[in-house]
């Protein structure tokens, strides 16, 4: 969890191997000896923060019967967990997508699989909803599903308030 939060802060490029070693609290061999390397690292908590917003965020989606109500209630949450960290910051997974995922072709399919994901619990609920007549029938659920996500990964980009703040002390 501290390297996740260390690489969401800092990028993957500025994360260093001392900062990461000290946050984590271990020497580099023992990262080394259970990671590989720094990548392998990386890779373990772009699969943490996907735990993370799967497991603790979209499960209500997935449920028989989410309703409107619970898809504005899991955008709000998703918004909510991604501020709720002293330093406000965009999301992990579109920041990696911008640094590194284009030269990175696991890190790229890690991401799109990030986005599936959160489509797919979208997309269930969306379906749920039109069938208990809170959309229309004629919704196209697919489309709807990705301007969701859009919205919601946008909304959390840095704005020059949340850069100033990461400026402070």
């Amino acid at each position: 969890m501290r390297a996740m939060e260390l690489f969401w802060e800092h990028g993957y490029s500025a994360a260093s191997l001392t900062q990461l070693t000290a946050c984590m609290g271990i020497n580099r061999q023992s990262l080394y000896d259970t990671y590989g390397d720094k990548r392998g690292l990386f890779l373990k908590a772009l699969d943490r923060y996907s735990g993370l917003i799967g497991g603790r965020l979209l499960a209500s989606l997935s449920t028989e019967a989410p309703w409107l109500n619970e898809i504005k209630a899991t955008i709000a949450a998703l918004i909510g967990f991604l501020v709720e960290f002293p330093k406000p910051r965009a999301c992990l997974m579109a920041n990696t997508a911008m640094e590194i995922a284009r030269h990175d072709q696991t890190v790229a399919d890690k991401v799109q699989a990030f986005h599936r994901t959160l489509e797919d619990a979208f997309e269930v609920a969306l379906r749920n909803a039109r069938h208990r007549r809170e959309i229309a029938s004629t919704a196209d659920l697919p489309a709807l599903a990705k301007y969701l996500v859009s919205v919601a990964l946008t909304a959390l980009q840095p704005t020059p308030t949340h850069s100033a703040a990461r400026k402070q002390p």
